[in-house]
């Protein structure tokens, strides 16, 4: 990390301008047989303008635990699946606090948060490895450390403990695995329950705070639509069986892991996230950490 960015204090993180990449590229970034396109197009507009910005929940969390693990000497870290540049803020803030060098690995299927990542990166003149693939694909050199945001979420049984195993077969003993993710309380009930009516009210001052913040009037009709769409979609994110403190458990111990924490478990969060503005949860956050044998 270069000097002026290897001060003590929080990591800006221009979000603005990220934000607007992401708005203006993703038509042509994101691949259309993913179906992403409008999910990576709005996520970081909405953090910006309904979250103020704030980092992906459990931040402290994560700082605070890669912080560690590079002064205890890991310097490899792969960020499985990244929404925007939110992960690699709080990475690079865990490569502040720590004081030592890292080389900062991210793997997304999409290109669209990829080249968020790369713009970001460059900003902050971090050395990252890029890749773009299925992290069930990725081959590289072994990591010290995997870090992934509700990233299990997205993935029904089997292809859930194949992501895991995927973990595995990247890291050697003595890695570490941190995870933060909502804990259903049983495989059957869905994380979140939305309140659709507020919706439409919701998008359309989000709407409004956009042109304010400088996108085209123009756009306002656009912009009402796709995050109402963002948000309404949300609870198709989260796949049957759902995550539970049980099925991770399991998850990563069969693939190899040693499960050092599933709780204390996190009722309460500073934020439910870009999808979760208008729901609330059903679940408990936990923040898991899990070590290679």
């Amino acid at each position: 990390m270069n000097q002026k960015n290897s001060m003590h204090g929080a990591i800006a993180e221009p979000l603005q301008g990220l934000a607007r990449m992401a708005w203006d590229q993703a038509e042509s970034l994101c691949d259309p047989q993913h179906g992403c396109r409008n999910y990576h197009r709005t996520w970081s507009l909405v953090r910006l303008l309904s979250l103020n910005g704030a980092l992906p929940g459990a931040s402290a969390f994560f700082i605070e635990e890669i912080a560690r693990r590079i002064t205890a000497g890991a310097r490899r870290i792969l960020i499985s699946g990244s929404a925007d540049t939110g992960l690699l803020a709080v990475v690079a803030q865990a490569i502040r606090h720590a004081g030592q060098p890292a080389q900062i690995v991210i793997v997304d299927r999409c290109k669209t948060p990829l080249q968020q990542c790369r713009d970001y990166a460059g900003m902050l003149g971090l050395p990252v490895e890029f890749h773009a693939c299925d992290v069930r694909a990725l081959q590289i050199e072994p990591v010290d450390l995997v870090i992934a945001h509700s990233f299990l979420l997205f993935f029904p049984e089997p292809d859930r403990q194949q992501v895991i195993d995927s973990w595995a077969r990247l890291t050697q003993a003595g890695a570490t695995v941190l995870l933060f993710s909502p804990i259903s309380p049983d495989e059957q009930t869905h994380p979140m329950r939305l309140d659709r009516d507020a919706i439409p009210g919701r998008a359309a001052l989000l709407a409004t705070a956009a042109v304010g913040r400088g996108w085209n009037e123009a756009e306002r009709a656009e912009l009402a639509s796709d995050v109402a769409r963002f948000w309404n979609e949300s609870t198709g994110i989260s796949k049957m069986p759902h995550t539970t403190a049980d099925n991770l458990r399991r998850g990563l111990e069969q693939a190899g892991f040693r499960v050092l924490q599933v709780t204390p478990p996190v009722p309460e969060s500073s934020t439910n996230g870009p999808l979760g503005v208008n729901a609330t949860l059903t679940d408990n956050r936990a923040e898991l950490i899990a070590e290679r044998i």
